[in-house]
């Protein structure tokens, strides 16, 4: 709902962008939370965001694991920037520090494990929070 231009409905509104995404119920009827209802050019905009929204979050995984946790030496930014087609102060600033917990917890404890066990389990970790309807957020 709006009033005066400004979305009252929850966090993550288009007009209420400091808000936490994902806050506002299904049946919200405020002309920023409109669902492409019906329409094949909304709904394949909307998907493709959706997926662009989850490689952007796989890429700051990946990131944030060649950056923090291999070991002894962590992958060059020139090269890292090269693959994501990023610049080095775009990869420096690509991921957080919640990123980097994530990557943490998805590895264990040791971060030991063979790079390719690793990457396979960040992918597959970001897949299904995608798959159980979670919201991916930019960092």
């Amino acid at each position: 709902m709006t009033s005066n231009g400004i979305c009252f409905c929850a966090a993550g509104c288009a007009r209420n962008p400091m808000a936490d995404p994902g806050a506002f119920g299904q049946d919200c009827s405020c002309w920023c939370h409109a669902k492409p209802a019906g329409d094949p050019l909304l709904a394949a905009l909307a998907d493709a965001r959706q997926r662009k929204q989850q490689a952007d979050k796989e890429i700051r995984v990946l990131l944030a694991y060649a950056r923090e946790h291999v070991t002894p030496r962590p992958y060059r930014l020139a090269d890292l920037a090269d693959a994501a087609g990023m610049s080095i102060s775009g990869v420096r600033v690509a991921y957080t520090r919640t990123d980097t917990d994530q990557v943490a917890r998805a590895i264990g404890t040791d971060g030991q494990r063979h790079l390719q066990q690793a990457i396979t389990i960040l992918l597959a970790q970001a897949k299904r929070q995608a798959a159980s309807g979670r919201r991916i957020t930019a960092a």
